[in-house]
């Protein structure tokens, strides 16, 4: 999808006066220099309050250009992970005071995209709330689902991947278990109705515990994956995912 057509999506599910806008490019050219990746480039819809420093992230658009691994590719990838972090242009990381750039989920998201010779990167979150902290944003969305924001991204969630081919699904353990839930229902739903999609996690395994989840991209999971890869995803009986070979 295109940047105009994923604003697009979004601008059209709100019934009031309000548009959102893509932010200005976010760049992290020293750190992808470092593993000969060029041109990487971000653009963010996010949603301010009171003209203040923005507290939602909706979408996070990533273009992958002049790299060996995608020059030739037109490759499109789809990814749920669980809320956004610290990735911004350099006008918002000033009011967040701290650094522009892409967060190390995302770059751990970005380097797997261009070794698979994606060139764009389509990244959703199971909600908005911005918050590094897992803990904070998990309780944050606790207190506040029944909020507009989190409706409004959920049905955007849908919307989005419903329109894309290859999607990457990748939230991770810490995720509520009701929201874990819902979101099974709804890939569970678009699965079976729209058969051609693909479903993948990029772990031969899923986390441990009672509620087996695909992991997350966080630094502390990734670095642990020898060989990460696109495993397919299906959702099995009583809601529950399970991996097939690459």
């Amino acid at each position: 999808m295109t940047k105009k057509e994923i604003l697009n999506i979004i601008n059209r599910m709100i019934n009031q006066g309000k548009k959102y806008k893509w932010s200005k490019r976010i760049k992290d050219i020293d750190y992808f220099k470092k593993q000969n990746i060029n041109n990487i480039t971000g653009y963010g819809i996010y949603e301010y309050e009171y003209d203040t420093e923005p507290k939602n992230r909706f979408c996070l658009y990533i273009k992958l250009g002049n790299s060996n691994k995608n020059n030739n590719t037109n490759k499109s990838l789809t990814v749920l992970l669980m809320n956004p972090s610290n990735t911004f242009p350099k006008d918002i990381a000033k009011q967040k005071k701290c650094k522009p750039g892409f967060d190390q989920t995302i770059r751990n998201l970005i380097t797997f995209a261009n070794e698979k010779e994606y060139n764009q990167i389509v990244v959703l979150n199971t909600f908005p709330y911005i918050e590094s902290d897992s803990k904070k944003a998990n309780k944050h969305y606790k207190d506040n689902k029944n909020e507009k924001p989190n409706k409004l991204n959920k049905k955007f969630v849908e919307k989005i991947i419903n329109n894309s081919k290859e999607v990457l699904v990748a939230y991770g353990s810490n995720i509520d278990e009701d929201l874990h839930n819902e979101y099974l229902e709804l890939l569970k739903n678009i699965k079976k109705e729209k058969k051609d999609i693909k479903l993948y996690t990029y772990a031969s395994e899923l986390t441990k515990g009672r509620s087996p989840r695909p992991r997350h991209f966080s630094q502390q999971s990734y670095n642990n994956i020898k060989n990460p890869a696109l495993y397919e995803l299906k959702i099995v009986e009583k809601y529950q995912y399970q991996i097939q070979a690459p």
